[in-house]
């Protein structure tokens, strides 16, 4: 990703295939790229969303919003010190997901409308959580 950035990323943010000056527009890097960044922060494959996955170290704090997750599932989420804070859920669709909490973490609470919600437990950090189109649920993690 870093090189992607030093050695094709023009200052208007657009790729671009070579490092000549007038070098030409690159679609596969000006969508992959960003692409890969959502990656880090939010996977949704096999059936599971996990939640910042692959956090760089360069990135000990900080939140994003609007993020979108197969399902129905639109995630805003905060870290501080590497670690996830809270995460708001909206789900467009009636359905269970699976949520991964990140790597040494566990998801602590989730609330709807301020009212405790106790999700299903499963392994390795991972609850199953029904949610209602048209709601929004709030995680917290220790």
């Amino acid at each position: 990703m870093l090189q992607l950035f030093r050695q094709s990323t023009r200052h208007n943010l657009f790729d671009v295939c070579g490092l000549k000056e007038n070098s030409p527009f690159q679609i596969d890097g000006n969508l992959g790229g960003p692409t890969g960044l959502i990656e880090m922060l939010v996977q949704s494959h096999d059936g599971v969303v996990r939640l910042l996955p692959a956090l760089p170290q360069a990135w000990p704090e900080g939140k994003f919003g609007g993020l979108r997750a197969r399902g129905g599932l639109e995630i805003d989420l905060e870290w501080k010190d590497g670690k996830a804070t809270t995460a708001t859920l909206r789900a467009n669709l009636n359905r269970t997901h699976t949520v991964a909490a990140p790597k040494g973490q566990t998801i602590a609470s989730v609330t709807e409308s301020g009212r405790k919600i106790e999700p299903v437990a499963s392994a390795e950090g991972r609850v199953q959580l029904e949610v209602k189109a048209g709601r929004s649920y709030r995680m917290s993690f220790s």
